[in-house]
C-alpha cells in the first residue's frame, strides 16, 4: 500500500510496459529466493519486495486495459472482460495450487521456483502482447501526476469510497497467510488439494457474479465486504468439514471484489 503512490507515478511517467516488466522481474527474483531462505527475517524481506513488486504491477495493469479495450472500440465489454479474468484467474489459481501441493509432498522448497518461473513466462507474454497498446500518450511529470491524482480524489467522493473499502479488504491477506499452511499440516494432502479446488471454484463463481448487473461495481464491493467480514469470524471456528465451505466463501469475495472494484474506479477515473 505504502508503494502504490510512488509505483504509480513511475507508470505515468515512464511508461506501464517498463511498470509491468519490473514489477514482473522483482517479483519473480523475491519469489524464487523464498527456496534459500533459512530465516523469518531473510523471508519478511523477501515478502516485503513481493509487496513492492505488486505495487508496480496494481494499476499499471488496470489502466492498461481500460485504455486498450477502449483503443479498439470495445468500450462496452470492459465489465465483462474485467470479470472474465476473475473467472480465468480462479482456473489458473487451482493449477497452481496443486503443482505447489505435488512440489511439497516431493521436492519441498522447489514450489518457489516454479512460481518465479511462471511469472517470468507470463510477463514476457503480456510485454510482448501489449504492442504498444493502452499506453500512456502524454506521460507527465512525477509532480504532476501526484497533483492531479490528489485533485481528482479530493473531488470525487466515490473514489474516497474506493479507498476505504480497498483498505478494509486488506484483512482478506489475513486468510491468505494462514489457511494453506495450516490446512496441509493439520488435514493432509487429500484434504488440501479438496479445500483449494472448493476455493478456486468460487474465486471463478466471484468473477462471474461481478460481471453480472446487478451485482457488480459498488454493489459488488459493499457484498464482498460483508461476506469477508462473516468469513473472518466464522473461520477460527471452522472444523475440518466446515473449512472448504468457508474458503469457497472467502475466495468468492475476492472474485466478486476484484472486478467490481477495478471497474468502479476505471470509470470515475474516466
Amino acid at each position: 500500500l505504502i508503494c502504490e503512490i510512488p509505483t504509480g507515478l513511475f507508470a505515468d511517467r515512464y511508461g506501464r510496459v517498463k511498470s509491468l516488466a519490473i514489477g514482473t522481474g522483482l517479483w519473480a527474483l523475491s519469489i524464487g529466493l523464498v527456496a534459500w531462505a533459512q530465516s523469518f527475517r531473510v523471508e519478511a524481506v523477501l515478502f516485503a519486495l513481493c509487496g513492492i513488486s505488486h505495487a508496480f504491477l496494481t494499476g499499471a495493469d488496470e489502466a492498461w486495459f481500460k485504455d486498450a479495450i477502449l483503443a479498439e472500440g470495445r468500450d462496452r465489454e470492459y465489465g465483462s472482460a474485467v470479470s472474465r479474468i476473475s473467472v480465468y484467474r480462479g482456473f489458473a489459481i487451482w493449477i497452481g495450487g496443486l503443482l505447489g501441493a505435488v512440489c511439497l509432498v516431493f521436492r519441498p522448497g522447489f514450489q518457489w521456483l516454479l512460481a518465479a518461473i511462471m511469472i517470468v513466462a507470463s510477463g514476457i507474454i503480456v510485454v510482448r502482447g501489449m504492442l504498444g497498446r493502452g499506453e500512456v500518450l502524454k506521460p507527465v511529470s512525477e509532480f504532476m501526476a501526484l497533483r492531479q491524482g490528489f485533485a481528482v480524489l479530493k473531488r470525487t467522493s466515490a473514489l474516497r469510497f474506493a479507498m476505504a473499502a480497498s483498505l478494509l479488504f486488506t484483512t482478506y491477506w489475513v486468510v491468505q497467510l494462514q489457511w494453506a499452511p495450516v490446512s496441509f499440516e493439520r488435514d493432509g494432502v487429500r484434504w488440501f488439494v479438496l479445500a483449494w479446488t472448493v476455493s478456486s471454484v468460487g474465486l471463478s463463481i466471484g468473477g462471474h457474479m461481478a460481471g453480472l448487473h446487478k451485482m457488480g461495481g459498488r454493489r459488488g464491493i459493499l457484498v464482498s465486504i460483508m461476506l469477508l467480514v462473516g468469513i473472518l469470524v466464522v473461520l477460527p471456528f471452522a472444523g475440518r468439514w466446515l473449512t472448504p465451505i468457508v474458503l469457497l466463501a472467502w475466495r468468492f469475495s475476492r472474485g466478486l471484489f476484484n472486478p467490481s472494484m477495478t471497474v468502479y474506479v476505471q470509470n470515475r477515473i474516466d
